[in-house]
């Protein structure tokens, strides 16, 4: 699963046999994709999650224990969120853009 990244150039690299997995698709991906996996040897996947405690105590311990990583690029204030939109579609981002709501 490759976050942010165009579906088309992310799928002209698999390798014969290759599987792509769309995680929050747009409906043309997902038909490009179908059609895709139709058509080749690669696959690409598309399916939904459903959330549960046990699931995301889990994943805050991968981040806690250091598995998993954030990567925050920059932080907002609230009152900002526009610079944050121009930022973010810029194409300059290498992480995570946080909005800071606060009181």
């Amino acid at each position: 699963m490759v976050g942010k990244s165009h579906f088309i150039r992310s799928a002209a690299v698999l390798n014969p046999g290759g599987r792509y997995l769309l995680g929050n698709p747009k409906i043309s991906s997902m038909l490009r994709g179908a059609m895709m996996s139709k058509d080749s040897t690669k696959k690409v996947i598309t399916a939904t999650s459903k959330y549960n405690e046990e699931d995301l105590l889990t994943l805050q311990a991968l981040v806690a224990s250091g598995v998993i990583k954030i990567v925050i690029d920059r932080r907002y204030a609230l009152e900002d969120v526009a610079e944050a939109h121009r930022y973010i579609e810029s194409g300059q981002k290498k992480g995570n853009v946080v909005i800071k709501v606060t009181k």
